[in-house]
């Protein structure tokens, strides 16, 4: 079986290695963060298949995933009103989950702190390192 998403559908984006959850922060409606899983719609993103990539989109706020900063190793991953163009792409070596990246840069969506499992860890850019299951997310159809 292989990466199964599609555009217009809604997800709930897990990060395999602490099994926390892409979470749009409740405390100010930007930060994004791993998260237990509760499964409420800040928990939940919208994938919209753009020309060159992907969108991804706050069910609860309508704002996009997007880097602050520079495409750079330890820019946070935040919630903005400005679409951004992520690449999403099948693991090498868990292919039915993915890599969340910036184009034109070797960087993933990663969760800090090696995966911690703890609620509030932010959410990053980091460069890619294979192997690293923090930086692997799988996309549950909600």
């Amino acid at each position: 079986m292989a990466l199964n998403i599609a555009s217009g559908n809604r997800y709930i984006i897990v990060n395999t290695k602490s099994q926390t959850v892409m979470d749009l922060s409740g405390s100010d409606g930007v930060s994004v963060i791993g998260f237990p899983k509760h499964g409420q719609a800040n928990q939940q993103w919208e994938l919209v298949f753009a020309e060159t990539g992907w969108h991804i989109k706050s069910v609860s706020s309508g704002k996009y995933l997007q880097v602050a900063g520079g495409h750079q190793g330890g820019s946070r991953i935040v919630a903005t009103n400005v679409p951004f163009i992520w690449y999403i792409w099948a693991d090498n070596a868990e292919v039915t989950s993915a890599r969340i990246s910036v184009p034109g840069c070797s960087c993933d969506i990663d969760l800090s702190e090696g995966g911690s499992v703890a609620p509030c860890t932010p959410v990053q850019l980091w460069d890619r390192a294979e192997g690293a299951r923090n930086q692997v997310w799988r996309f549950e159809k909600v």
